[in-house]
């Protein structure tokens, strides 16, 4: 819908990568949470899992609509389906994507209190319901969650760490969270659509190195 004609796949297959990256890092937080029965990992693989999930049921609408548009004709029964189905997933990847994001920001900052992340959650939510354009406040709100308080947080574990793993989550969420700016203004430009979409899969290759930098060091 915002990919320009020489993008179509490329997103789709940064897409992929993300999903499989995203579902890597959940098997292996789940892993850890079953050896160690920390919560956090029990919780940070249900974000990451959550993420990978939001990513398929964009993947799969991607691919249904790119194959329909290929079809020479498209009966109008066709076109009505297709329209419902972007409307759905799109839907679909913006809810599933913020609660990721609220659960690991609230790991970050240490909220344990289920009522306040109902609240925040419920806040988000309804933040959505007035917006005409819902991508734009999704990528407005998931700016604000990431850029005000996520990433400020994996910042400041940087400094005091100093170490590659944390250096690799920070620029992770760095690029992120910047992701989110460029697609914020997609519906201007699709070159930042394009721009947007490259950064985010860059940003979950960073954590695939970081997860693999963990796992080698052991």
């Amino acid at each position: 819908m915002f990919s320009p004609a020489w993008f179509f796949g490329y997103d789709t297959t940064f897409n992929i990568i993300s999903m499989f990256i995203a579902l890597f890092i959940g098997i292996y937080s789940l892993k850890t949470y079953k050896l160690t029965k920390l919560k956090t990992h029990k919780y940070l693989s249900i974000a990451f899992f959550l993420i990978a999930i939001s990513f398929f049921v964009l993947t799969t609408a991607n691919l249904a609509i790119y194959y329909t548009l290929l079809k020479q004709t498209i009966h109008v029964k066709q076109f009505v389906l297709l329209v419902d189905l972007l409307k759905a997933s799109l839907i679909g990847y913006i809810v599933i994507t913020l609660i990721a994001y609220l659960i690991i920001t609230a790991l970050a900052l240490k909220i344990t209190e289920r009522k306040t992340l109902l609240l925040i959650f419920l806040i988000t939510l309804i933040s959505l319901i007035p917006a005409t354009n819902r991508f734009f406040s999704f990528h407005l709100i998931a700016l604000v969650i990431l850029g005000v308080f996520a990433t400020p947080f994996f910042y400041r574990n940087m400094i005091e760490y100093t170490k590659l793993p944390s250096i690799l989550v920070f620029l992770s969420f760095l690029f992120l969270t910047l992701s989110h700016v460029f697609l914020l203004f997609m519906g201007i430009n699709s070159l930042y659509y394009v721009i947007g979409t490259g950064m985010q899969v860059i940003s979950y290759l960073m954590l695939a190195i970081q997860l693999i930098a963990v796992y080698f060091k052991k």
